[in-house]
């Protein structure tokens, strides 16, 4: 396990970044990406099951990632370089064009990807093919795009699109040239990522000790046992590329306190947040630019404007009101100092994890705060999940939060047949409750139980159908659906793309995959002469009222046996009504228990 290889920066996240306490937030959120891409003749051909060749895979993963940021983040900005054309545009360096520039995300960006991926014959005729290019002024016209912006920005990064692994045929000078001048985009705090396409030469593999592995360890990127394996999928392309020029923004970083003496510094993330429909923007309606809103506090009885500084908190007790100065306030919402602080450890089959109270955070070590963070959280790390413990912590997130009780749960590297990595080493955080959170509910002693038939019926109903779960494999619809329709409206397309509810039962599968389970479980359910009809309806508005049980529906020759089991009280009135129609049994009876009386009686039950 190699834990240096997920770098993670230190940044706050956008959501999160104004602390309680009114510590600042870093001085910029905002990111920039320099997609660069090989336009040599290799890369623009096709193999006999590809219908698409490198290049226009890489265009359309830059327009998808375009799509999604212009979406979730608009305000990050990007370039695309193009190297090994004919047409060049960044002054002296020959071969190498500058097709966009580095800025804002608009529509018009988007739609000059998307010509550009719907006729690369027309591009290849217009830029043309040139193998005279230096991958120094490849990585010296990318630090210049980044130094022409007049924005500060947080993240910079370089992502380089390519299926040749040795640009320059062993020339020594020249990957020497490359080698620095990687060195002094790692001085200016740019990150240089690969993206290595597999070669449609037949045998042929893309070699990363022929140039790169050079060129990516000097900046810190390169490490033989977490970098992926080449790729032709588009598929496999994107998903590389969304973790790649994925932002991992710290919520804080806090001292993690062994004991009074051994001290290292973690980051804490949030790997799961629910996704929210983008906020509305009001704007005047003649000149359609942004309003503001003002709140402005008042005196109800005067009308005078107060001032903050004239606001005070107060606390009623015993019918008097105890007023609170702002720095009482706050000194009493302070119960300890920021950080992680260890209690001690228990068997992980001891902590009751399902009783969480919130989502959990994750830990990882920060090495700019506290030198030797890493080896320590490693070691730790290693030993819990070697002995299957967890660690039991206080946690105070920050400095006026309120004490949590958390259990720390290891986590091991994971990485794919590609060698991506699919899960990160670190500490799931645990929100446990404390004594007074835990509630015991009552159910009531009428309460119906099931049988062990039951049970075990059941539970071969759940085997059956169960299969590996990842939050990847279902979209929200309601999002899919709201950014078809705004995509459709911003790009001027006659209708929005159709989106597929993956959330959707498929019934006919799973009848096919466990009919005979669901029979023999409502077989011992429901007893024979009675099946279900119909799906208990959700009342009015969508508000969750009392449920209803399901209708059932008795055959002719099983009523005597039904009035003899007591299940007639599972059938509806119309139902029982029917029954005393059809045995000819009077009565004057409406009440459910009179029916039930009536027929019963008429059987001498």
């Amino acid at each position: 396990m190699n834990i240096a290889d997920w770098d993670w920066t230190g940044h706050v996240s956008e959501e999160d970044d104004q602390n309680d306490d009114g510590n600042k937030p870093f001085a910029s959120q905002q990111s920039g990406i320099v997609f660069v891409i090989d336009c040599s003749p290799s890369m623009f051909v096709k193999s006999e099951d590809d219908e698409e060749n490198h290049f226009t895979k890489c265009v359309r993963c830059i327009q998808q990632v375009c799509q999604k940021k212009v979406l979730s983040n608009d305000k990050d900005l990007q370039a695309v370089v193009m190297f090994g054309v004919g047409q060049m545009s960044s002054g002296d360096n020959k071969a190498i064009h500058i097709y966009q520039t580095l800025g804002q995300l608009n529509i018009q960006r988007i739609t000059d990807l998307e010509s550009v991926k719907e006729d690369t014959v027309k591009f290849e005729s217009d830029y043309g093919h040139s193998d005279n290019f230096d991958m120094s002024d490849v990585l010296w016209t990318c630090s210049n795009v980044f130094a022409n912006c007049n924005k500060t920005l947080g993240e910079k990064k370089v992502l380089l699109f390519t299926n040749n692994d040795d640009p320059h045929k062993g020339n020594a000078s020249l990957q020497r040239k490359a080698i620095a001048k990687a060195t002094d985009l790692k001085a200016m705090g740019i990150e240089l990522e690969l993206l290595a396409l597999r070669s449609k030469s037949e045998g042929k593999i893309f070699n990363m000790e022929s140039f790169y592995k050079d060129v990516l360890s000097v900046s810190g990127q390169y490490d033989a046992r977490s970098y992926a394996e080449p790729s032709d999928k588009f598929e496999a392309l994107l998903i590389r590329v969304h973790k790649k020029e994925h932002k991992r923004r710290a919520l804080g970083r806090i001292p993690f306190k062994l004991n009074n003496s051994i001290e290292m510094s973690v980051g804490i993330y949030s790997l799961c947040r629910r996704t929210a429909l983008p906020p509305s923007v009001k704007i005047h309606s003649a000149t359609n630019s942004e309003v503001r809103t003002q709140t402005r506090v008042f005196n109800a009885t005067s009308g005078e404007d107060v001032m903050p500084q004239d606001i005070l908190s107060y606390q009623e007790y015993a019918g008097k009101r105890i007023c609170l100065e702002p720095h009482e306030v706050t000194t009493l919402k302070s119960f300890d100092m920021q950080g992680l602080k260890l209690i001690g450890f228990k068997n992980r089959s001891d902590a009751k994890l399902y009783q969480h109270v919130k989502p959990s955070h994750f830990l990882y070590p920060d090495e700019t705060s506290v030198k030797g963070s890493t080896g320590l959280f490693t070691a730790m790390l290693s030993r819990c999940a070697a002995r299957d413990m967890v660690a039991v912590c206080w946690y105070v997130p920050r400095s006026n939060s309120t004490i949590e009780l958390v259990h720390l749960l290891p986590q091991l590297e994971e990485r794919d047949s590609q060698n991506v990595q699919i899960t990160p080493p670190g500490f799931h955080v645990i929100f446990c409750p404390f004594k007074e959170d835990v509630r015991e509910i009552s159910t009531g002693d009428d309460m119906p139980s099931a049988t062990p038939d039951q049970v075990e019926k059941c539970a071969a109903v759940i085997k059956k159908l169960s299969f590996p779960y990842n939050p990847s494999m279902f979209d929200n619809p309601a999002l899919q659906k709201f950014y078809s329709n705004l995509e459709a409206m911003a790009l001027s397309k006659d209708e929005p793309d159709d989106i597929t509810d993956y959330s959707t039962p498929v019934v006919k599968k799973m009848e096919k995959k466990a009919s005979a389970e669901m029979e023999d479980f409502m077989s011992s359910i429901f007893p024979d002469g009675v099946a279900s009809t119909t799906a208990p309806k959700r009342s009015a508005g969508g508000s969750a009222g009392a449920s209803k049980r399901p209708k059932v529906e008795a055959a002719d020759h099983d009523v005597k046996s039904l009035a003899t089991s007591g299940e007639l009280k599972r059938l509806t009135v119309a139902d029982l009504k029917n029954i005393l129609k059809k045995e000819r049994i009077r009565t004057s009876a409406t009440k459910k228990q009179d029916l039930i009386a009536a027929i019963s009686s008429h059987f001498g039950v």
